[in-house]
């Protein structure tokens, strides 16, 4: 036998029994897992990555990740979680204090629903939670949007007090499956040959829906308080504007934000950031 083989099966013994309990049949047990397990790890190194859609199920399997990669991120759970701000300033809520209570006591709930709800995944199911939580998030964020509208039109408090309450009733249900079982579910459909290359794409579409997120999401706000500030409160039957007056604008936002920096850059390259490390450099 190997020293190496000899040292693990040692430690083995250590960890489990005495050092003389080598021939312990728990330790026999599982020192023969292990190498089983290291046997087929190196069997499956040589995988490919087309065996993410080589078969009909790791086809199946590839887009249950995919999906649940982007929805993980574009189910609107950004709004609060990056811009959470903003909201609470477009509602009248813009003391510092009054944010962060809201904030905090958040992510206190989201902790405690997410924590509890791992306790009953078994019982109730995988595919009814994930039903029930998809479906309480579509509802809460309707009614979340028509409060928020409402706050807008007529300056209504108890909709910008709904509007609390639904970010709170939209995150309950988030946390019913979708935090903790992204991961969970995941992995349980991946066979053990491609679950790293599985988890890897997931990961991927998690981090490019994030990006996408937080490069679209500022714009698109600021385009909708821009459009709100073109529209006087005192012209109730202003005609609502054109395709090509919405894209106008948008242009004109990203021309603002984007175009005029991309130019300056361009005009005078020491202002970007490799022309700030060469500078210093020299």
């Amino acid at each position: 036998m190997p020293m190496e083989t000899v040292s693990n099966l040692a430690l083995s013994a250590s960890l489990k029994a005495n050092p003389y309990a080598e021939e312990d049949e728990v330790v026999q047990l599982e020192f023969q897992e292990i190498r089983e397990t290291l046997k087929l790890e190196k069997e499956f190194e040589g995988n490919a990555w087309t065996e993410l859609w080589k078969t009909k199920g790791n086809r199946h399997r590839l887009i249950i990740l995919i999906s649940a990669g982007f929805f993980s991120q574009w189910s609107g759970n950004g709004l609060v979680s990056y811009y959470i701000h903003q909201v609470l300033d477009s509602i009248g809520y813009t003391n510092a204090t009054t944010q962060q209570v809201i904030n905090g006591t958040l992510q206190i709930c989201n902790f405690f629903v997410a924590l509890t709800m791992c306790f009953f995944v078994d019982k109730i199911g995988r595919r009814p939670l994930f039903l029930v939580s998809t479906t309480g998030m579509l509802g809460s964020f309707i009614v979340w949007t028509i409060c928020s509208a409402r706050f807008n039109e007529a300056g209504d408090k108890g909709a910008a007090k709904a509007v609390v309450a639904m970010i709170y009733i939209y995150y309950f249900f988030y946390n019913l499956a979708w935090s903790g079982l992204l991961v969970g579910y995941s992995v349980e459909v991946l066979p053990y040959n491609i679950r790293a290359k599985g988890l890897t794409v997931m990961f991927l579409c998690v981090d490019l829906a994030r990006k996408f997120l937080c490069l679209s999401t500022p714009l698109r706000i600021h385009l909708l308080i821009s459009w709100s500030l073109l529209q006087p409160v005192h012209q109730p039957h202003r005609p609502r504007p054109s395709g090509l007056e919405v894209l106008h604008l948008l242009l004109r936002l990203a021309w603002n934000r984007v175009g005029r920096r991309v130019v300056l850059l361009h005009r005078n390259p020491q202002h970007s950031p490799r022309g700030n490390r060469q500078a210093l450099r020299r």
